[in-house]
């Protein structure tokens, strides 16, 4: 795709940037419900946060200087490897959560407070948006 785009032709350049945004949307939609699936209600909103937050900051922090290695060392059709690599890396991470999910390493149950109150409006009111 870096090849297409880089030719210097307008009409090929943007559908191959078009392609590479409705390839990313089919990852980056879905990725936000698989996230807060596989924590427990306690600790969804900061595990789902600092995990997405952090593989972030590290592959847009780093990307551009490794991108910029290669094209120097390499050529310019180079960086183009860092999308593998990085789908690579998630691959790897989506095996290993579900591994730990399957084995029972998170919470898959309800908890309940002493009184059950929570549990009742909970119940109640998904009840009542459906």
């Amino acid at each position: 795709m870096l090849w297409v785009i880089s030719a210097g032709q307008a009409v090929s350049a943007f559908f191959a940037q078009w392609t590479i945004g409705v390839l990313l949307s089919l990852f980056g939609g879905p990725m936000n419900a698989w996230l807060v699936e596989k924590f427990p209600p306690d600790v969804r909103l900061t595990s789902a946060a600092l995990g997405y937050d952090l593989a972030h900051c590290t592959a847009s922090a780093f990307s551009p200087l490794i991108a910029t290695v290669l094209v120097e060392n390499v050529g310019p059709v180079a960086p183009s490897v860092i999308y593998p690599f990085f789908a690579v890396i998630a691959i790897i991470g989506m095996l290993i959560s579900t591994k730990i999910h399957r084995e029972g390493g998170i919470e898959e149950g309800e908890e309940e407070d002493d009184d059950g109150l929570d549990a009742t409006i909970d119940d109640d009111l998904s009840t009542a948006l459906l």
